[in-house]
């Protein structure tokens, strides 16, 4: 019994790593139906895995942030005096905006 085929286009990018579509003007592979739902699932689960790790890395920051003064305390720090006064305001001024930029994360 011959299963069903779809179209999709297939590829291998720089920045995305392998990748399918269904959408893009040239399709030009045919794979069995079941397979294409199988990547869909896995495509959909690993940017649940990634919208995960956003959040808890959010929700964590300044947990991790304060463990890592804790463990600092009483060494010298390994950024020069100039470049540490340069920019802590800059730091500091970001780290207050993170709240207000925070991404939409997919529930």
């Amino acid at each position: 019994m011959n299963e069903e085929t779809v179209k999709v286009d297939l590829g291998d990018d720089f920045y995305q790593g392998a990748y399918f579509s269904t959408t893009a003007t040239y399709l030009d592979y045919e794979v069995p139906k079941s397979q294409l739902e199988r990547w869909e699932a896995a495509k959909t689960a690993y940017e649940a895995m990634q919208a995960e790790i956003c959040r808890v890395m959010e929700e964590q920051g300044n947990r991790v942030l304060a463990l890592h003064m804790e463990r600092r305390k009483g060494q010298p720090s390994s950024v020069l005096p100039a470049i540490q006064v340069a920019y802590e305001d800059a730091i500091a001024r970001m780290l207050e905006q993170s709240q207000l930029l925070r991404k939409e994360q997919p529930e």
